[in-house]
């Protein structure tokens, strides 16, 4: 009895280089859109990977493993701006410059002035990550001086702490008036939550006209000894 003959095998569609290379020259264009988009995307997600701070509204602080704070240690770094404006971020349309023009001490200071579009405040902020205690107490110290233009303007210097859902509180807020010579501002602020972040901002506001300015020098933020509250 005859066996039946074996079926054959359809053909293995793979396809060949010459129908790849048509292909790709075919879809050209479109492959090279796709290619720039995704390369698009991935740039975006590194800048807000590597840099969570300030795009646009706060999001959630900087999550660090820093020690706690101890008592007296000065938490902001160039506090004389002698090596420039490191660790300062302008606001509000200031620009900012280390300037040998004035000096509360050393030799240099930082200039901030007006240079937004329509100045209503123009200033600047630090900030910093840390382990800081619930209940632990902060003073932030700086020296502050006017110009012609700004003498008898307000001014404020404001010390905020900020909590993991990116949420803010202002632990002091005083406002005072630019003078001629240096005067001395602090703000002490009691941290109401085990939080990662304190920021300072000293803003000038009011009457501002553009190419106001002023002058910061020896801003510092240490935290203090306080009494043990009881619970």
């Amino acid at each position: 009895m005859a066996r039946d003959a074996p079926a054959l095998r359809p053909p293995s569609r793979v396809p060949s280089t010459d129908g790849v290379r048509r292909f790709v020259r075919k879809h050209a264009v479109l492959l090279q859109i796709a290619l720039a988009g995704a390369l698009a995307l991935l740039f975006a997600l590194a800048v807000l990977v590597g840099n969570p701070g300030r795009i646009g509204a706060r999001q959630t602080p900087r999550t660090t493993n820093i020690a706690v704070p101890r008592p007296g240690v000065n938490l902001f770094p160039n506090t004389s701006f002698q090596p420039g404006i490191a660790g300062r971020v302008p606001t509000g349309g200031a620009s900012l410059a280390s300037t040998a023009s004035v000096a509360h001490r050393g030799k240099r200071s930082l200039k901030l002035t007006a240079t937004g579009a329509v100045p209503t405040r123009y200033g600047a902020y630090t900030e910093t990550g840390g382990n800081f205690p619930r209940h632990s107490v902060y003073v932030l110290s700086l020296w502050v001086r006017g110009s012609a233009s700004t003498a008898g303007k307000p001014a404020e210097a404001v010390l905020v702490a900020f909590r993991n859902d990116g949420s803010r509180q202002a632990l002091g807020a005083p406002t005072f008036r630019l003078g001629h010579g240096w005067r001395r501002v602090t703000v002490k602020g009691r941290v109401p939550h085990h939080g990662i972040e304190l920021e300072a901002d000293v803003i000038a506001f009011g009457d501002v006209a553009l190419g106001d300015r002023f002058f910061l020098d020896d801003v510092t933020l240490k935290r203090i000894r306080s009494a043990r509250r009881r619970r």
